[in-house]
């Protein structure tokens, strides 16, 4: 075998290697699973597709988006999102809705968001809909080409937590952007997550001290 078909053989073999996942990854993509499925109160739950842009100019130069500055749009339009629905219930009671996010990309490369989302009752889909679109449109990395429907079934979950297109499973959830919520006026509560192997049994649960405040 001459020096480049060994290259090429190293390189295939590093790739599939990249590519299979870990068995601790089949671990915690069986708890998201279950969490989201059985543990996770979602009335009215949406299945909602983000998509990113990959860089914008800024003083004539390009800037690269990465995970933080599109976690932080995403944090924004969520916070905006809850402001025009709940208004200042927001704000002195704390209401929201449900939320659930994880980050991906395409196989061309492209970044984007899968969230379900618990719509509220008092709004219809024409206008939720509406309004995500509207002010994703508006944030710095936000794209137009976005997706929106009703859950019907446990599939979305299961799409949400799939394997490919994301390299780092164990980073998909976006914990930031990913918290359950009461109906109003019962005052939420926020979640944090821990993403060591050794805590998987207790993946999900609070402490008493984790129940107050936004998340972090």
């Amino acid at each position: 075998m001459n020096k480049q078909n060994q290259r090429t053989t190293a390189k295939r073999h590093a790739q599939r290697a990249h590519d299979t996942p870990l068995i601790t990854d089949f671990k915690l993509q069986a708890a998201y699973q279950r969490w989201l499925n059985e543990d996770f109160d979602f009335p009215n739950a949406r299945a909602v597709t983000l998509t990113l842009k990959q860089g914008v100019m800024e003083n004539g130069h390009l800037i690269a988006g990465d995970r933080d500055k599109f976690a932080k749009n995403l944090r924004f339009l969520l916070n905006k999102l809850n402001w025009e629905i709940f208004g200042s219930g927001m704000a002195h009671a704390g209401w929201r809705f449900s939320v659930a996010s994880f980050f991906e990309k395409s196989a061309d490369g492209r970044p984007h968001y899968h969230l379900i989302i618990s719509k509220p009752d008092h709004l219809s889909d024409i206008k939720f809909t509406w309004l995500i679109n509207h002010l994703w449109s508006r944030t710095t990395w936000g794209r137009r080409m976005n997706h929106i429907e009703r859950v019907r079934d446990t599939g979305w979950v299961g799409y949400i937590t799939k394997f490919k297109t994301k390299r780092e499973f164990d980073a998909a959830l976006e914990a930031s952007c990913t918290y359950q919520c009461d109906d109003p006026p019962v005052v939420p509560f926020r979640i944090r997550f821990r993403m060591k192997v050794e805590f998987y049994a207790d993946l999900f649960k609070m402490s008493p001290e984790e129940t107050r405040g936004e998340p972090s």
